[in-house]
């Protein structure tokens, strides 16, 4: 199955590590439906949104997808979804529940690591 990663995840950044393993696909964007959200360490992609979201697509088997489900620690902090990507295809990837971040800062832009 496929997986999408928007934060601390990606390429380079802090928690990388744990896609060893995992066969990256290349990059994409989501449907612009999701929110992004700073809560410092790390985003938080939240549903009921109107911007896309960058991140990067790869290529997980259930078992991988579940160690990354417990990283990201669902279903406690964060919610696994189907992810609605620009191509009209989906993947597996994590939101958190909107009122788990009210008042963090939106990142209008959609992208983490160029977030500003």
């Amino acid at each position: 199955m496929r997986i999408f990663v928007y934060g601390t995840l990606r390429s380079g950044e802090a928690y990388a590590g744990e896609m060893h393993g995992l066969r990256y696909l290349g990059d994409a964007w989501t449907q612009p439906i999701y929110s992004l959200v700073d809560c410092g360490a790390w985003p938080a992609m939240v549903e009921d949104g109107t911007t896309a979201i960058y991140g990067e697509l790869y290529e997980a088997d259930a078992a991988q997808v579940e160690v990354l489900d417990r990283f990201e620690g669902v279903p406690h902090l964060y919610l696994q979804i189907q992810v609605a990507l620009a191509d009209g295809s989906t993947a597996v990837g994590y939101v958190m529940p909107a009122n788990r971040v009210v008042g963090k800062a939106v990142i209008p832009g959609g992208d983490w690591v160029r977030r500003e």
